[in-house]
């Protein structure tokens, strides 16, 4: 079970949301996949975690508005890096393996996180925008419905009006299929998109993942500033040896 229970998290993260009253946040969420079949590469990951804050807040649009927090998962889930400013956020702490894979405590601790996040938010009387989520993942679940399962019935359209964008980036052993079951939402206009990197070398998969993520993140914030509000997940280059696509439609 994740190491965090709502009333613990809202004391555990206190100091990460420094906002003026009325200002506009968009939250954003690592879930990182620290399994044992990933602990041969969490030096790599925490590196990129640490260059990607580095490069989000030299962009000043980026820093005034986007909040990011980083859950950590495998046989359990616990929060890295509370939900916050990215000038704020210090050195990235150790990256550990935690166990075998399951994403529904990774989405049960997101649960947890977000909706004490977007409480103190609103305490704040700030103006919180829909959180995005991107799930990185080289394996698969045990179980594929029940992470389905846990995340629809706390973070689905049907269980919160604050559903978030989920966009999974997979490598090594994960499925196609596992990827676009955690891809969301998949209904109306806007379908969660997933990306399967193909390159064997993980060190290059998470530096292409961190940069996917950066231009998302860095797209969606200007152009917030514009007034135009537009979240969409950044595609590789063609020349990327990536498999990716919406929710149910390859690209």
């Amino acid at each position: 079970m994740s190491d965090y229970t709502e009333a613990e998290y809202k004391f555990e993260g206190a100091g990460g949301i420094d906002i003026a009253e009325g200002q506009e946040v968009m939250p954003f969420y690592l879930i990182l996949d620290q399994s044992y079949s990933m602990e041969g590469d969490l030096g790599i990951l925490r590196q990129a975690v640490e260059q990607l804050i580095a490069e989000l807040r030299s962009d000043p649009e980026t820093d005034d508005s986007a909040m990011l927090g980083v859950i950590s998962f495998g046989s359990t889930a616990q929060v890295t890096i509370p939900l916050s400013r990215l000038s704020s956020i210090g050195m990235v702490p150790q990256l550990s393996a935690l166990g075998g894979t399951d994403f529904s405590d990774a989405w049960r601790a997101y649960d947890s996180a977000v909706k004490a996040d977007t409480a103190r938010i609103r305490a704040k009387k700030g103006r919180i925008h829909r959180p995005c989520v991107f799930f990185l993942t080289d394996g698969e679940p045990a179980d594929r419905r029940a992470f389905r399962n846990v995340f629809l019935t706390t973070q689905g359209k049907d269980a919160t009006k604050m559903w978030p964008y989920v966009v999974a980036y997979g490598f090594r052993e994960a499925p196609a299929e596992v990827l676009k079951d955690i891809a969301y939402p998949d209904f109306g206009e806007k379908l969660g998109k997933w990306f399967l990197l193909k390159d064997r070398d993980p060190k290059a998969v998470i530096e292409q993942v961190k940069n996917l993520v950066n231009q998302t993140i860095v797209q969606a914030t200007s152009t917030n500033a514009m007034g135009q509000r537009d979240l969409q997940a950044v595609a590789p280059l063609p020349a990327a040896n990536v498999e990716y696509g919406s929710v149910d439609e390859v690209f």
